[in-house]
C-alpha cells in the first residue's frame, strides 16, 4: 500500500469512531491549556485597568504593553506552526506550555512596568504558539459530522477565559493585587503541562510524515477503547481522492502554501484572522480601560465587563448549535452583520443596563465567529502536512496587525471616543465577508484530509 492510501486509511479509520472517552480527554487535554492562554490573555483587561488606577502605567505603556504581547504571540505563531508539522503537534505543544507558564510566574514578582512588558514578550511566544496548535490538533481526531461542534466545544473553553479572567479578577485584584493574576496563570500552566504528558500524538500527522507504524498503534488503541463501549466498529471508507479542478496541490514547505488554490485559501485565512483579531483585542480587551476613563471606578468598570464577558461563553454556545446546521460561511455572514449592529447600538448606550446588555450581545456575536474562524474554518482550509503551517501564517497575520491596533485605538479613542474603535471593528468584519464572497471555499462536514 503506498503512502497516500496509507494516510487515507488512517483518516478513514478516525473518521468513522463514534464520539467517546477518547475523543473526551483529548479535548480535555488541549482545552485545559487553552482556556490558560485564554485566561491570561483575558486578564490584560482587568490587569491593566487597575495598573492605570493605581499609577503603575500610563495609557501608552498599557498600549506598548499589549503591542508586546501580540509581537510574542505573532512569533509564537509563526514557530508552532514549522515546529508542529516538522516535529509533531504534542511535542510543539509541550513546548509552549512550559514556556508560558514559567514566564507568567516571574511575571507575578516584577517591580517595574519595563520587566513586566519583557515578560508579557515571552508569555506571548507561548501564547501564539498554543492557540495555533489547539484547533489544527483537534480538528485531525474528530469525525466530519461532528467536527464543527466539537471544535466549538474548544472555542467555548477558550472563550469562558474571558468570563473567568475578569470573574476572578473581580475578585483577586481588589483584594491581592494585579500581580496575583499572573501566578494563577503560571501555576495552572505548569499543571496543565504535566497533565498533558499522556497526550496521544496525532495518527493523521504520524501516516502524513510516513510514521504509519506508529499511527497504527495509536489507532488500535482508540479503536479498542471505542469498541469496548460501542460494539464492533463498521469498516473504513477511504474517501476518494479528488481530482481535475478539485484537486490541491500536494504541500509540504511554506513555499508550496504561497501558489495557485492554496496561496487563495492563504489569503482568505489571513483575512478571516485580522478581522477576528481587531474584534477581539481591538476592543474585547479594552472595554474595561474605555469605562475607566469614562469615569467608572475599576471595580464599576470590572463589573460591567463581567457581565459582558458572559457574552463569550454564550457565543460559542450558539456556535456549537449552529456550526453544523448551516454552512461556515453562512453562519459567517450572519453573526458579521449582527456584531455590527450591536456594536454601533453599544456607541450610543449610556443607561446602567444598556450598557451591559449591548455588551453582552456584541462580545457574543463576536465570539460566536471566533469560535467558527479560529478553531474550525481556519485549520479545516489546509491540507495534513502542512495545516499548521497554514493556519501559523493566518495567525501570525492577526498578529502583526494586532500590534498595531492598540496604539491605533488608543488614538480613536481619544479623537472620536467608542465611535473610533467600533468603526475600525465594523470595517474589519465588512472585510472579511467581502473575502469570503471572492474566495468560496466551503468546508462543513468534509473529511479535514478532503481536497476539496
Amino acid at each position: 500500500m503506498n503512502q497516500t492510501l496509507l494516510t487515507n486509511d488512517v483518516g478513514a479509520r478516525l473518521d468513522r469512531l463514534p464520539v467517546s472517552g477518547v475523543h473526551r480527554r483529548i479535548l480535555l487535554f488541549i482545552g485545559a491549556g487553552a482556556i490558560l492562554d485564554a485566561f491570561d490573555i483575558y486578564l490584560a483587561g482587568g490587569v491593566t485597568a487597575a495598573m492605570r488606577a493605581e499609577g503603575f502605567a500610563s495609557v501608552p505603556e498599557i498600549a506598548v504593553f499589549m503591542s508586546m504581547t501580540f509581537t510574542g504571540m505573532m512569533i509564537g505563531a509563526g514557530i508552532a506552526g514549522w515546529t508542529g508539522d516538522k516535529f509533531g503537534r504534542k511535542r510543539a505543544y509541550s513546548w509552549n506550555l512550559l514556556l508560558f507558564a514559567v514566564a507568567s510566574v516571574v511575571a507575578a514578582f516584577v517591580p517595574t512596568m519595563d520587566i513586566l512588558i519583557a515578560c508579557r514578550f515571552v508569555m506571548g511566544v507561548g501564547l501564539g504558539a498554543e492557540l495555533v496548535i489547539a484547533g489544527g490538533m483537534l480538528s485531525e481526531f474528530l469525525p466530519p459530522n461532528v467536527r464543527g461542534k466539537w471544535m466549538t466545544l474548544l472555542g467555548l473553553m477558550i472563550n469562558s477565559g474571558l468570563f473567568v479572567a475578569t470573574g476572578v479578577g473581580l475578585i483577586v485584584i481588589p483584594t491581592f493585587g494585579w500581580h496575583a493574576m499572573f501566578l494563577i496563570a503560571g501555576v495552572g500552566g505548569i499543571a496543565v503541562w504535566l497533565l498533558r504528558r499522556s497526550l496521544p500524538e496525532s495518527p493523521r500527522w504520524l501516516a502524513a510524515n510516513g510514521r504509519y507504524a506508529e499511527a497504527d498503534v495509536i489507532l488500535r488503541r482508540m479503536e479498542a477503547e471505542v469498541e469496548a463501549k460501542h460494539g464492533p466498529l463498521s469498516p473504513p471508507v477511504v474517501v476518494p481522492v479528488a481530482d481535475g479542478d478539485q484537486q490541491l496541490p500536494a504541500a509540504e514547505t511554506y513555499r508550496d502554501l504561497f501558489s495557485g488554490k492554496l496561496l487563495r485559501r492563504v489569503l482568505l485565512a489571513c483575512v478571516c484572522a485580522i478581522a477576528i483579531y481587531i474584534c477581539l483585542y481591538g476592543f474585547v480587551s479594552w472595554i474595561p480601560t474605555f469605562l475607566v476613563e469614562k469615569g467608572h471606578s475599576v471595580a464599576s468598570s470590572l463589573g460591567f465587563s463581567t457581565l459582558m464577558s458572559l457574552g463569550a461563553p454564550a457565543g460559542a454556545v450558539m456556535g456549537y448549535f449552529v456550526t453544523d446546521r448551516l454552512k461556515r460561511r453562512t453562519t459567517l455572514f450572519i453573526f458579521a452583520g449582527l456584531a455590527s449592529l450591536a456594536g454601533l447600538a453599544y456607541t450610543q448606550a449610556s443607561s446602567d443596563w444598556a450598557i451591559p446588555l449591548l455588551g453582552f450581545l456584541l462580545v457574543c456575536f463576536v465570539y460566536t465567529m471566533t469560535a467558527v474562524v479560529l478553531y474550525a474554518y481556519i485549520p479545516e482550509l489546509f491540507p495534513t502536512t502542512v495545516r499548521l503551517r497554514g493556519t501559523s501564517i493566518s495567525s501570525v497575520a492577526g498578529r502583526a496587525v494586532s500590534i498595531a491596533t492598540p496604539v491605533a485605538i488608543a488614538a480613536l479613542f481619544g479623537m472620536f471616543g467608542l465611535w473610533g474603535p467600533v468603526t475600525l471593528v465594523v470595517a474589519a468584519l465588512a472585510a472579511m465577508v467581502a473575502m469570503l464572497l471572492i474566495v468560496p471555499v466551503e468546508t462543513s462536514k468534509a473529511p479535514v484530509d478532503a481536497t476539496f
